[in-house]
């Protein structure tokens, strides 16, 4: 309806369920503390 009253029209549209297309890098949390307490050694 709001389309219709701005003049456009839709052609098409995607829908995306949450958190979908988002890629998490697993990390393992003990070598990233160790990584952090490398370089604050330095």
């Amino acid at each position: 309806d709001l389309a219709k009253q701005a003049g456009a029209e839709i052609v098409s549209f995607v829908r995306y369920e949450v958190g979908e297309g988002i890629e998490k890098a697993e990390v393992d949390f003990a070598a990233e503390v160790a990584a952090q307490v490398a370089a604050t050694k330095q």
